[in-house]
Order: C-alpha cells, then sequence, then structure tokens
C-alpha cells in the first residue's frame, strides 16, 4: 500500500482462516500518535480440511495427530491398520472450526496395545476425508 510517498507492507501470521480483520497504521512522534489509514474489511479465504503428519513419527508408545476442521461439523478420527480395520476412534463428535489435536497411544478400541507396524490416521469432516501413514515402533 502507498500513502503520502510512503510505502507500507503487512504480514499477518496470526490470522484464522474465514475471518474478517481491519488494520490501522499509526504512526508515533513528538506530538503522540496519530492514525495515518485504516484499512477496509479484509476477509482471508476458509481453509479446506486439514490433517498434519502425526509427531513423532515414528513413535513409541504415543504419538499427536493435528487436524484442522473448517467449519462446525461432525467429526471422526479413526486408525487403521494395513488391512484396513479400524484399530481406534480417538474423535467422534461434532468439532467447531479450527485446529484440533488427538493423541494415540498405540492401543485399539479395546485398550490393547497394537504391534509395531504401519497404520493410518484418517480424519473425516461432513464429506471430506484425509489419510495419513504413520509407523509404530515398540
Amino acid at each position: 500500500m502507498i500513502r503520502d510517498g510512503l510505502r507500507f507492507t503487512v504480514r499477518d501470521f496470526s490470522f484464522e482462516p474465514g475471518a474478517a480483520y481491519r488494520y490501522r497504521v499509526s504512526v508515533i512522534d513528538e506530538s503522540g500518535e496519530r492514525v495515518l489509514f485504516e484499512t477496509g474489511e479484509v476477509r482471508t479465504p476458509a481453509a479446506a480440511l486439514a490433517l498434519r503428519q502425526n509427531h513423532p513419527n515414528p513413535f513409541n508408545p504415543t504419538t499427536t495427530i493435528e487436524y484442522y476442521v473448517p467449519a462446525r461439523c461432525a467429526v471422526s478420527l479413526e486408525v487403521y491398520d494395513t488391512a484396513g480395520r479400524r484399530i481406534a476412534r480417538l474423535v467422534n463428535d461434532v468439532q467447531e472450526a479450527g485446529w484440533h489435536s488427538a493423541e494415540w497411544s498405540g492401543r485399539d478400541d479395546a485398550g490393547r496395545t497394537v504391534a509395531s507396524g504401519v497404520y493410518f490416521s484418517s480424519v473425516r469432516a461432513g464429506k471430506e476425508i484425509i489419510t495419513k501413514k504413520m509407523v509404530l515402533l515398540r
């Protein structure tokens, strides 16, 4: 943005997808603080469903799975083995938009410890599904 021969650049890394913001540029000099200008409403685009790689990976005995939900909806986060069998359901609830996380302890829904190997975390929100591979090393 250029005003009165001055150039202004703003980088905001703390925004939420789908939100609206206004930015105000002020100057402070010997006579005090004054507003140079304020932007109109700036709307950020909504983000899509996202599933981050679990961490740590490989893991033993627990790992954290983070995911982004773009709007309030029913969400499930499940763990599957390589044969496609559901091993554990970590989340099965309506959740608000935003980042969420769950921890998997390497146990099935009955509480039994599962074997070392490759597993898949799968998040479903609305009609979207994302799956990532993770490795459990005992």
